[in-house]
């Protein structure tokens, strides 16, 4: 008679499973990541009650918890993406059902609900999407002190109007460029215009933002198809499109073109970016990994688009050299390269 014998594993190796099921990954994920059976892990998972101890968690905190997990995760698939997608979704829509419960029951009994402040004073209405207390001083603290060698360099060029950079997969800029452009939105009050060669792609700048707002200062920010701040200088919105020109004329703000080398009919999509950002207070930020020299966007890269208004005279371009320490050229726009060797010796220098 057939008997099916369940391996053998050291009871560290049983913890160490049990602890990534706690912290929201999945079976098939703890799976690949310590190599044991999806057998095994299911019946540890019902016979140790694994999700019972996941019960005296909310709803709203598992799906906290697993969208940290997702956005701190560096290589991304679709299926990735998409979930943060959807875990935002929910998250928005848990937050406001539990803000209707709160109305509810002050209504019934606003003592009970919403206890008097001292004095017997009736308490604040709470502000949403409320950064207006945060100051220079605890991005300083909260932020920069993990940013690497070259994330350092992006954020002092930010005093050049139009950046351009190319880099390597998988280095975090769309991670620093999320950062970046939160820490001007509160500080200053001024617009965000993020545009992807995707919908699901713009949407990550939208869940590193309100992860960073969590993990990093406690806020908790709500917003679908844009984040509407309350900064001491006004309300900041950030919006986050995807390639479809028409949905983003009307907009105005810093802008950041993600995957530019992606981004089908990039040319009509950077006249409409240029509009949204005529006015010189705001910036043009532009940074891809490379695809092809016969993609729309390479004459901007290569300078051949501003050589055009030459008959005679070209203008030299930065060498490939000169490009990876970061210079502004002729036609006013800091480039950069930043290659995977360039990205481990920063952060090389950055952890010494």
């Amino acid at each position: 008679m057939y008997c099916s014998i369940m391996p053998q594993y050291p009871e560290e190796v049983k913890i160490a499973a049990r602890d990534l099921f706690l912290r929201k990954h999945t079976i098939a994920e703890i799976h690949k990541m310590l190599n044991l059976s999806k057998r095994t892990l299911y019946h540890w998972r019902d016979k140790d009650g694994w999700d019972n101890l996941l019960q005296h968690e909310s709803t709203i905190s598992a799906t906290k918890r697993r969208l940290v997990l997702l956005t701190g995760k560096e290589e991304k698939t679709r299926t990735d993406l998409a979930e943060l997608n959807t875990l935002v979704t929910i998250l928005e829509r848990l937050q406001k059902l539990d803000e209707r419960k709160r109305k509810v029951q002050e209504e019934a009994d606003p003592q009970e609900a919403a206890p008097r402040t001292k004095g017997n004073k009736k308490p604040k209405k709470k502000i949403k999407n409320d950064v207006s207390h945060l100051t220079a001083e605890d991005f300083a603290e909260k932020l920069h002190g993990d940013y690497f060698v070259y994330q350092h360099e992006l954020r002092e060029a930010k005093r050049y109007r139009n950046r351009f950079i190319l880099k390597s997969r998988q280095i975090g800029a769309t991670w620093y460029f999320a950062q970046e452009a939160f820490e001007d939105a509160c500080l200053t009050g001024d617009n965000q215009i993020f545009l992807s060669a995707t919908r699901a792609q713009a949407d990550v700048f939208r869940c590193y933002i309100i992860a960073i707002a969590k993990q990093k200062f406690d806020i908790e920010l709500t917003g679908k198809d844009k984040l509407e701040l309350h900064t001491a200088h006004g309300t900041a919105t950030l919006y986050f499109l995807s390639n479809n020109s028409k949905s983003a004329q009307s907009y105005h703000g810093h802008v950041y073109i993600d995957e530019c080398f992606w981004i089908n009919k990039f040319s009509e999509l950077y006249k409409v970016a240029t509009g949204m950002a005529t006015h010189k207070k705001w910036r043009r930020t532009i940074f891809s990994t490379p695809s092809c020299v016969s993609h729309e966007a390479y004459p901007l890269w290569s300078g051949e688009l501003y050589n055009k208004r030459f008959k005679t005279k070209r203008v030299q371009f930065p060498t490939f050299e000169e490009l990876q320490q970061g210079v502004e050229c002729a036609d006013k726009i800091w480039r950069k390269i930043i290659t995977i060797q360039d990205a481990m010796e920063a952060a090389a220098i950055s952890s010494t």
